[in-house]
C-alpha cells in the first residue's frame, strides 16, 4: 500500500466525515471567493460570496435566526448551520425538501419546510421570536427549480414578514439582476416603491446582486 493510500485510509478511519466536509467546504469557499475577487467581482457572485454576506449580516445585526426561501441543494443552510441558533428553510420541490431533511437530520435547530414560501412563511412568522435574517431566494428562473403559483412571490413573502416585525428583521433578496419587470418579476423600482410605501423606516440598496433591506435605526 502506498503512503498516499495509507494516509487516506487513516483519515477515513479516524476523522469524522462531518469534520472533513466542513474543512473542504471552508477551503473551497475561500478559493472560490479569491478567484471571484481576482476576476473583478463579476455579477452574479458565486454561492460562497452570498454565504459570507449572510454570515456578516447575522453578526452585524445580532440576529440569531435565519429564514431562507428556496432551499434547493441546501448549500446556504449548510454554510450557516453553526452560525445561527434557529434556522428555517422552505422548499417547494418534494425531492429537494426530502434531501434537506436527510442532510440536516442531525441538527435539531434546523427546520426544513415543504411548500410555497408565500404560504409557509405565514406559519413561521406566527412563532418567530427574535430578530431574523431573511434570505429570499424562492423565485423561479430555470427548470431545475420547482415552479409555484408565481414565478416571483417576493411581495407575498414580504407581506408575511411585515406581519411580525417588532424585532426589525433584516431582509436580503437574491438575484436582483433578474428583477426586470417581466412576467411575475417586479422591477427594481417596484421593489423600492414597496419599501417606501409599506416600510418607510427601512433603507434599501442593491449590492453584489442582492437587495439589502435594513432598518434605518
Amino acid at each position: 500500500m502506498s503512503i498516499k493510500k495509507m494516509i487516506y485510509k487513516f483519515i477515513k478511519l479516524f476523522i469524522p466525515s462531518t469534520i472533513l466536509a466542513d474543512y473542504f467546504h471552508r477551503v473551497g469557499s475561500a478559493r472560490e471567493i479569491s478567484e471571484w475577487e481576482g476576476n473583478g467581482s463579476p455579477i452574479p457572485p458565486p454561492n460562497s460570496v452570498k454565504q459570507r454576506i449572510v454570515t456578516e449580516y447575522g453578526k452585524k445585526y445580532n440576529a440569531n435566526i435565519l429564514v431562507e426561501t428556496g432551499t434547493y441543494l441546501g448549500s446556504m443552510i449548510y454554510a450557516q448551520k453553526k452560525k445561527f441558533k434557529e434556522i428555517h428553510t422552505i422548499e417547494l420541490s418534494q425531492d429537494y425538501y426530502k434531501k434537506a431533511q436527510e442532510l440536516f437530520k442531525e441538527y435539531k435547530h434546523i427546520y426544513p419546510h415543504q411548500g410555497d414560501s408565500a404560504e409557509v412563511l405565514k406559519d413561521i412568522m406566527k412563532n418567530l421570536k427574535g430578530r431574523a435574517i431573511f434570505w429570499l431566494d424562492a423565485h423561479y428562473s430555470v427548470p431545475v427549480f420547482a415552479r409555484g403559483k408565481s414565478d416571483c412571490p417576493i411581495f407575498s413573502e414580504l407581506d408575511w414578514i411585515f406581519t411580525n416585525n417588532a424585532d426589525k428583521h433584516i431582509i436580503l433578496i437574491d438575484d436582483a439582476r433578474e428583477f426586470n419587470g417581466i412576467g411575475d418579476y417586479p422591477s427594481h423600482q417596484q421593489v423600492f416603491d414597496y419599501f417606501k410605501t409599506k416600510a418607510p423606516d427601512y433603507s434599501i440598496s442593491i449590492e453584489t446582486d442582492i437587495f439589502r433591506c435594513t432598518p434605518k435605526s
